[in-house]
């Protein structure tokens, strides 16, 4: 295997090709009529190009192999789990092309039959591949498409399995087929180039037409090219870092061919941090991502956001989960736990239960307090200073009205009139003993305030201990790890039945056609709910069981102490009470 490398361009998809396999030779230097040729073509999910094969290069490339005489042709598509092959190709107007070829497609349960396997009897195989940005792999290329060649279920085995490697098992795949069946030729088709977050991510997306189709014999030579020819580093890629370990592939070694200048274009690659991909209500709360998670979250993100662009103003706040141990959400929102590891890792977490007991908080000068909250030290004075404000204003204002009243008789004009002078006196005594009195029942309301607030607090802690929750229905588990292809959308749409959700329901129908949603079981899913609210009351019976009688005993002492502090403060407010009347009413102003 040589290592010689074409790029060419042309004005359209056909002449690009035939230009690439003129600088290489010609496509008979490679096969000849008496092969059995497979063609691997990347039709990653059932849109069209750029999001999977472009149709004009296939064609292209069958009446090529027509030409040599090649009569026994098939085609393999790589395809998403749960993706119907045959209804794809179908959809896309591709099975007819490839019948009026004389070739057939092929699935994956044909190409592993136990008795022949099909790859046994293949000659020739030819990868020809969409390259598409992606987000583990920078780009798609031939050593992405070589992973498809593995059985979905196989592969989906391997990264349940393996989930921690998953970009590790793609690689190890890609190079045990090579040392089975090496391809005869490698066509990275980059004429249309889908950038962003696709491949069904519309919105966040851009199709880029760059004129380009790379062609070698050498799938590591072509996919270093690949990468170079787009401004990236060719170790980004798991294959090619791993080739270049063991010293497989050697840059200076390459042959490059090319009529065109050697500009880089430039391109949108995706997003590859989760919580950067912004939906309206959304916030993505991540623990610890292994690579096979992050790559299926991510892929769920832009699909969602996608389809739910118009739609996500109805769904007010809402929270997705994935990782190991990812920090506690808001309680009141809806909640998506996504993937296993997520699932595992909360399910004793608090968002899990609600409240049983749900009291209105107050909300007094921005500082909330209520039934359901307990305060200890500076926190519970700040409450109580709070809640003793207006009365603290009110013998302030007390103070400041009589004290006004008495200084006016002081300042009234002196008269020799003795009877006069007498009313004055017994107006200013009588304002005082009012003042008093008045400021005396406001300080007994201060303190019987403070007792009655402490006391509340007390309760409350004691009563935290008894456990009282509900489930909290608000919960959606996607399980998998990660979760396969479209599967998530069927527990989205039931989830959010009530809400506006038309261009997911629209996607789901039509997908249909071509995608095997599973069945959305609702009295399984009733059965697990109503098991989990079983198990939760069971909880809550064990660990409320041995702290009744205990906690029962501290509330009655709570209150006994209560009552005897609320008699204190009543026996000391009439004690004052009688003793100011008694100060003013015998004359004892003095006193």
């Amino acid at each position: 295997m040589n290592n010689t490398v074409a790029i060419a361009e042309g004005n359209n998809p056909t002449e690009t090709l035939n230009n690439g396999l003129n600088l290489l030779g010609g496509l008979s230097k490679f096969i000849s009529k008496e092969d059995a040729v497979l063609i691997l073509i990347d039709l990653h999910c059932p849109f069209t190009c750029p999001s999977s094969i472009n149709q004009e290069t296939l064609d292209c490339l069958l009446n090529n192999i027509k030409i040599i005489g090649v009569s026994k042709i098939q085609i393999l598509p790589g395809v998403m789990w749960g993706i119907d092959q045959k209804k794809a190709l179908k959809s896309l107007g591709l099975e007819d092309l490839i019948q009026n070829y004389g070739a057939t497609s092929i699935t994956y349960e044909e190409l592993y039959k136990f008795s022949a396997p099909v790859i046994e009897e293949v000659t020739k195989i030819i990868c020809l591949s969409q390259i598409r940005t992606d987000p583990l792999w920078k780009l798609t290329c031939s050593s992405f498409m070589l992973w498809n060649i593995k059985s979905p279920k196989k592969r989906w085995n391997d990264i349940l399995n393996y989930n921690a490697i998953f970009g590790e098992e793609r690689v190890q795949h890609v190079f045990e087929f090579l040392e089975r069946k090496i391809p005869t030729l490698y066509i990275n088709d980059s004429y249309y180039l889908l950038t962003g977050n696709g491949p069904i991510a519309w919105n966040t997306t851009k199709c880029v037409k760059t004129n380009n189709i790379i062609i070698s014999n050498n799938i590591m030579a072509v996919d270093w090219i690949t990468y170079e020819h787009f401004g990236l580093d060719p170790a980004l890629n798991l294959f090619l870092r791993k080739a270049s370990e063991l010293n497989l592939i050697d840059r200076n070694s390459i042959n490059l061919i090319s009529q065109m200048q050697m500009d880089n274009p430039l391109i949108k690659f995706s997003e590859i941090e989760p919580t950067n991909i912004n939906i309206e209500g959304l916030t993505v709360y991540t623990g610890d991502l292994n690579s096979s998670e992050r790559y299926a979250l991510l892929q769920f993100l832009f699909m969602i956001k996608n389809l739910f662009l118009k739609d996500a103003s109805n769904f007010g706040n809402w929270a997705i989960l994935a990782g190991t141990n990812p920090p506690d959400p808001e309680i009141n929102c809806d909640i998506i736990v996504f993937g296993d590891s997520a699932i595992k890792s909360t399910k004793k977490y608090k968002f899990r239960n609600i409240s049983g007991k749900i009291f209105e908080l107050i909300n007094l000068m921005g500082f909330e307090f209520g039934v359901g909250e307990t305060l200890e030290g500076d926190e519970l004075e700040k409450a109580i200073l709070i809640q003793q404000r207006k009365t603290r204003q009110k013998v302030e204002k007390t103070r400041k009205k009589y004290s006004g009243l008495i200084d006016t008789l002081n300042n009234i004009v002196q008269t020799s009139d003795e009877a006069a002078k007498s009313d004055k006196e017994a107006t200013k005594v009588k304002l005082q003993m009012k003042m008093e009195l008045k400021i005396n029942k406001y300080q007994y309301q201060i303190e019987k305030m403070r007792t009655n607030i402490i006391a509340k607090h007390k309760k409350q802690s004691i009563q935290n201990k008894i456990l009282d929750v509900a489930f909290n229905e608000r919960v959606l588990e996607i399980p998998g790890n990660p979760p396969l292809g479209w599967d998530p959308l069927i527990s989205l749409s039931h989830f959010w039945k009530n809400k506006q959700i038309s261009t997911l329901n629209l996607f789901i129908q039509i997908s249909r056609e071509f995608y095997a949603f599973p069945k959305y079981n609702k009295r399984k899913i009733k059965a697990n709910i109503s098991d989990s609210k079983k198990k939760l009351k069971k909880r809550e019976k064990e660990k409320n069981k041995p702290l009744k009688s205990k906690n029962q005993m501290e509330l009655k002492t709570i209150n006994n102490e209560l009552k005897r502090n609320l008699n204190r403060l009543d026996l000391n407010y009439k004690k004052n009470v009688k003793r100011i009347k008694k100060k003013y009413i015998e004359g004892d102003v003095n006193g």
